[in-house]
């Protein structure tokens, strides 16, 4: 909590914001709070790898606060698994960095994407949120066989 904002409440623990800002209290001095001038619109992929110098990206920070600290090694072959899932699930057809911004952009499709797909496109679905059997049966039958 800022200096200001404990002398302007008297309270021991900062207020939600909305409540700070009917009391009039001024968080211009609070260390750690952004202000709107701080904020940048990012886009997934930019959150998921980074942007310049600007911000890592959360992909890279996890990875250098899996270094710093001392994880057993099942959580982190874990958590390693999970990263590549995300960075790397198309490498045939990019280099890894370029299957991040591709999975985080929506040009690589999730599976989830992929079924939504299949049944949007199949010839019995009526667009009324219902997958019949003959779409359900289709669908095992172009995923098993």
């Amino acid at each position: 909590m800022c200096a200001g904002h404990a002398a302007q409440t008297g309270a021991a623990a900062p207020p939600q914001p909305d409540t700070a800002a009917a009391a009039g209290v001024d968080h211009s001095q609070c260390k750690g709070r952004a202000r709107e001038e701080e904020l940048v619109e990012m886009t997934v992929e930019e959150i998921l790898n980074g942007r310049g110098d600007e911000f890592p990206g959360l992909i890279k920070l996890i990875k250098q606060y899996l270094d710093a600290t001392d994880v057993d090694v099942d959580t982190r072959c874990t958590i390693s698994q999970y990263l590549h899932f995300i960075q790397v699930s198309a490498r045939a057809s990019c280099g890894a960095h370029a299957c991040t911004q591709k999975r985080a952009s929506g040009e690589i499709w999730t599976l989830a994407h992929w079924i939504r797909n299949f049944v949007r496109s199949h010839a019995d679905y009526k667009f009324d949120s219902v997958v019949s059997e003959r779409i359900n049966y289709d669908l095992i039958k172009t995923v098993f066989i």
